[in-house]
């Protein structure tokens, strides 16, 4: 168990764990300020993570947990059946050969509860544990 509330088990070695809400719900505030990988095409992000987490593997003798910030834009079209199952293959995958939890953030459609596109539903079906974000009556809190 990497990341837990009360004893019950959020993300989990080898395992994909997820982050979802609507626009400004304080999603991104969870994770911090993200390194930009925008500037790169899809499949430079992707080598660019693969990259990173092999060297960060070695140079601390393992990887507690990855956030990707975004993991929509890994993919061209979130409604793409067969990218949305790869990248999502791809990313269990760096997550066995590391053991660590891959955390990934995901909005929800505009103005509904369902994560986007087949991404969204692939990710629902495969993912250890999805923690939804809502603003509080206080707006300052989420």
């Amino acid at each position: 168990m990497i990341i837990s509330i009360n004893g019950v088990p959020l993300g989990t070695q080898r395992n994909l764990s997820g982050i979802t809400g609507g626009e400004g719900m304080g999603k991104n505030n969870l994770c911090g300020k993200p390194d930009c990988l925008t500037s790169m095409s899809r499949k430079e992000r992707m080598q660019a993570i693969v990259q990173s987490m092999d060297r960060f593997y070695y140079q601390f003798n393992g990887i507690q947990m990855v956030v990707i910030d975004g993991i929509a834009d890994l993919v061209r079209c979130a409604n793409d059946e067969a990218e949305s199952v790869g990248v999502i293959d791809e990313l269990y995958r760096l997550a066995d050969i590391y053991k660590t939890c891959i955390v990934y953030v995901l909005h929800f459609i505009p103005n509904g509860m369902k994560l986007r596109g087949h991404l969204g539903s692939e990710l629902q079906r495969k993912a250890v544990a999805i923690l939804s974000i809502e603003k509080d009556e206080n707006p300052l809190i989420s």
